[in-house]
């Protein structure tokens, strides 16, 4: 947010006028059928939201991916930007490229959808304020290289779905995570092949 403010006289009064605009920049590059974040620009308030959306804004000024879906973070894309605190991802996005936030040192809060799939070696590394990865997601989650996105980032808990694969993936590398929801599931074997009109039917809940 800039903040503009002129001091004028007006009928031999001094008078001050203000006015505020916001600065929130987010950079696109095509990616297949879709786009990627490949850098920002602007100012934030303290407490302000870096929200990126489900879609690049159709008033972009390439209009060939304007209003196409937000799949990805580029690499290096918010590399050392130390004006963001808190992040939220839009439902699209699926993966981090490498080193897509690492060193963002007042970053303390990363929020995304259900759709994410993949982290870039040291995607969220070195972020020392780092405290809360948030996900809906509860799939496979592909880890480059097998390394820890979170590396140096020590503070951070990995906030996600009870799922056995997805929570396991992260702690593999050392991420602490807690589990955000029940969930129950449900299993059918058929079994009509082999014996007939066999279907076993399981239901947990955790």
């Amino acid at each position: 947010m800039i903040k503009f403010t002129a001091n004028f006289t007006f009928a031999g009064k001094n008078c001050t006028t203000s006015a505020t605009q916001k600065v929130n920049y987010l950079d696109y590059k095509q990616v297949g059928d879709g786009a990627k974040v490949t850098g920002f620009y602007g100012y934030l308030e303290d407490d302000e939201e870096l929200v990126i959306p489900d879609k690049v804004p159709k008033d972009y000024v390439n209009e060939i991916i304007a209003g196409s879906d937000i799949n990805y973070i580029d690499g290096q894309a918010f590399k050392n930007n130390n004006i963001i605190r808190k992040v939220k991802m839009g439902e699209n996005i699926k993966g981090f490229s490498n080193e897509s936030f690492m060193g963002c040192k007042n970053l303390t809060e990363v929020t995304i959808g259900s759709n994410l799939e993949s982290l870039g070696s040291d995607c969220f590394a070195n972020c020392p304020n780092l405290k809360s990865f948030k996900t809906t997601a509860c799939g496979y989650l592909y880890l480059t290289n097998g390394a820890n996105p979170f590396s140096g980032s020590d503070n951070v808990v990995a906030y996600t779905p009870h799922s056995v694969v997805f929570q396991k993936r992260l702690q593999s590398v050392g991420v602490k995570t807690i589990g955000t929801d029940k969930h129950n599931y449900s299993i059918n074997w058929d079994w009509s092949n082999y014996y007939r009109n066999c279907v076993m039917h399981i239901k947990c809940s955790e």
